[in-house]
């Protein structure tokens, strides 16, 4: 699927508008939305600044992204990441002959995967008994791999199919980067296993 998608709860939490939906906004509303840079070109003003026109697209529609000389500036890491990113700005709305045209006067622009890991307050871990007793020593190194600041609160489901809640460790606190929530997908072979919160 579209890379956007995996970060499809949080997005859902931070955006104002999917791309495709920004044409129900009020002209010069702030907005703020989620994609991939699929065009990027960088022009020099006529005083000598570097400023951006940057295409974003996600599953349903792409919109052009102006970023002047200090927005850009700012953003050209995040731009460069080839990542989902959070875009925020103003709308512009204009008319054209082929129909209304939506474009977004940037104020910034950061990765999706900064954004989750400044949100996330709480990690919730859902394993079957059997992964947990197969994979503790792996667990164990993923946790280590992405210490931070969040709790982790493992739910384990029993062989009678209740849910047991575990208690880990207060010296357990990790950050929900890349590495911990691929490391988990690939030991239990699924996207369910971590909740976000």
């Amino acid at each position: 699927g579209h890379p956007v998608a995996a970060f499809a709860d949080l997005i859902a939490g931070v955006t104002s508008a999917t791309i495709d939906r920004l044409g129900t906004r009020e002209n010069e509303s702030e907005v703020t939305v989620a994609g991939m840079v699929s065009a990027l070109r960088k022009v020099r003003t006529k005083r000598g600044n570097d400023m951006g026109f940057v295409t974003i697209e996600d599953e349903l529609g792409s919109v052009e992204c102006v970023f002047f000389s200090d927005p850009w500036a700012n953003a050209r890491a995040a731009l460069g990441a080839e990542v989902p990113l959070l875009i925020k700005g103003k709308l512009e709305k204009r008319h054209t002959e082929s129909g209304e045209e939506c474009k977004i006067i940037a104020d910034s622009a950061e990765l999706l995967t900064e954004v989750r890991e400044r949100r996330t307050q709480l990690v919730h871990l859902m394993l079957e008994l059997d992964e947990v007793l197969t994979h503790k020593d792996e667990l164990s190194a993923l946790f280590e791999a992405s210490p931070g600041n969040c709790p982790v609160h493992l739910h384990v489901r029993m062989p009678d199919l209740a849910w047991v809640e575990l208690q880990i460790g207060d010296s357990v606190r990790v950050v929900p980067d890349e590495v911990l929530l691929q490391g988990i997908e690939v030991l239990t072979r699924r996207t369910t296993a971590v909740k976000l919160v």
